[in-house]
């Protein structure tokens, strides 16, 4: 009896060892693949963020290229180049803001030289893309007569001392009728069979050749023959 309790009571010990060495193995073996797995999870975690710090800056750098883009473009689009020549001190063509004055160009210029003959300028005046403005000097305004008037299309001038005066109409005061050295782009498409190409090239002659003699040299203008001439010629004067 007593030799069965002993035998059972080393095969209870026997068992419990087994038990214990095996438990052992399953938890050692079970903690580094633990491990592994929380790294693992790690890397990925880093992985993501890298990701999004990149994706991150690309977006970034795309807005600050475009931004860049549409400012230049818009800087490019608000520009205009005209020309200045004559009595100024640097006449040469210039790149200007859209929407400024004559006054702004002249400055750019350089200013009035001082055998400039300023009494039919308008400083006021807008410039325009592709535009020419000529400063004639006092000699030549004399040469042309006492009649020299203004190229330009606003209502005020300035005179000889650069004091504001007030400039006449486009039309003389005793008829309707368009004089043609005084008009300026919008009173010159009014004319039957002018437009505004046309109008731009009657300008364009003044500020090249001078005032028009008489009504007919108007037909000197590339684009007006005998028959657009007598279209309006009824319609306009010179003075």
């Amino acid at each position: 009896m007593d030799k069965n309790k002993t035998i059972g009571s080393i095969v209870i010990g026997i068992i419990f060892t087994i038990f214990l060495v095996v438990g052992y193995f399953i938890t050692n073996s079970e903690a580094p693949s633990y491990k592994k797995e929380n790294i693992n999870n790690e890397d990925i975690f880093q992985e993501e963020q890298t990701e999004n710090i990149q994706i991150n800056d690309t977006i970034n750098e795309e807005i600050i290229v475009d931004n860049s883009n549409k400012i230049n473009n818009e800087e490019n689009f608000n520009q205009i180049v005209v020309e200045i020549k004559g009595c100024v001190n640097n006449p040469n063509v210039y790149t200007i803001k859209e929407g400024s004055r004559l006054y702004d160009l002249v400055q750019m210029a350089g200013g009035f030289q001082p055998s400039a003959y300023t009494k039919n300028l308008h400083l006021a005046e807008k410039l325009y893309d592709e535009e020419t403005i000529i400063v004639y000097s006092s000699e030549e305004a004399k040469s042309m007569g006492d009649d020299l008037v203004s190229i330009f299309t606003n209502s005020t001038s300035v005179n000889e001392n650069n004091v504001q005066i007030t400039g006449g109409s486009t039309k003389t005061s005793e008829s309707n009728l368009i004089n043609i050295n005084t008009a300026d782009k919008t009173s010159l498409i009014t004319l039957k069979g002018i437009g505004e190409v046309t109008a731009d090239k009657i300008i364009e002659y003044r500020q090249q050749n001078g005032l028009f003699k008489s009504i007919e040299d108007i037909k000197n203008v590339s684009g007006i023959g005998d028959k657009t001439f007598l279209e309006f010629k009824d319609d306009i004067c010179v003075k």
